[in-house]
């Protein structure tokens, strides 16, 4: 994920040029979010989050005002990582089958590399976390728009013809697609992360195409 932050300290950041900047910025969010999901997010501290990602305290305030600037700047960075996907170019001649393997593959590493931040966000929806009043409505935007849903409704609109969808609804299969997603991600992450889950978007491709009794 490519993280994009403003330095609102007037501290001189020690020669770090804009890219070595971006590598810390996103260090300090994915130890962030790996803290809130551990832990909670009014049980973790500045300095809990400096120490998970290497850095000083005051390191950390040159970047961020506190807590909430940080969910902040989390949630924004992973939306704009979630929108990269789907507005990626395919090759000429593709199937909408291969299209969706490698649209899901591209989603799977995502999930893959931030899956603290992730399972946050997810215990959060099921009321596991309780964020500070000041950032509470930046998580309630985010479920109540439904993002996911929506970036595959519109992505099934671009890619699909209506005898991939077998006649059905790109909105009603977007809905499809990201349960079986979501459940193949839940069930990674209660195991504990073990294996590659990039491995499994051809399995996801063709339960959504053929059903879990289709061809394999």
């Amino acid at each position: 994920m490519k993280v994009s932050i403003t330095k609102h300290s007037s501290r001189k950041d020690g020669g770090r040029g804009p890219r070595s900047r971006g590598h810390l910025a996103e260090a300090i969010l994915k130890a962030a979010g790996g803290a809130f999901a551990r832990c909670g997010f009014e049980a973790t501290s500045m300095r809990d989050i400096a120490q998970s990602c290497g850095c000083t305290a005051p390191t950390l305030y040159a970047y961020f005002k506190g807590k909430a600037d940080i969910l902040a700047a989390l949630v924004r960075g992973m939306d704009e990582a979630l929108a990269g996907p789907f507005a990626r170019p395919f090759p000429a001649g593709l199937t909408f089958g291969q299209k969706l393997e490698l649209l899901l593959h591209d989603l799977l590493a995502f999930a893959e590399r931030w899956r603290e931040p992730i399972g946050l966000f997810v215990d959060f929806k099921t009321g596991f976390v309780a964020p500070v009043e000041g950032v509470r409505h930046i998580l309630e935007k985010k479920y109540k728009q439904d993002p996911v849903t929506r970036l595959f409704a519109e992505w099934i609109r671009r890619h699909a013809t209506r005898e991939d969808l077998g006649g059905r609804d790109p909105e009603m299969a977007a809905f499809l697609l990201k349960g079986i997603a979501q459940a193949v991600f839940g069930q990674w992450m209660s195991q504990g992360g073990k294996g590659r889950l990039v491995d499994k978007a051809p399995f996801i491709r063709d339960v959504f195409l053929h059903g879990v009794g289709g061809r394999r």
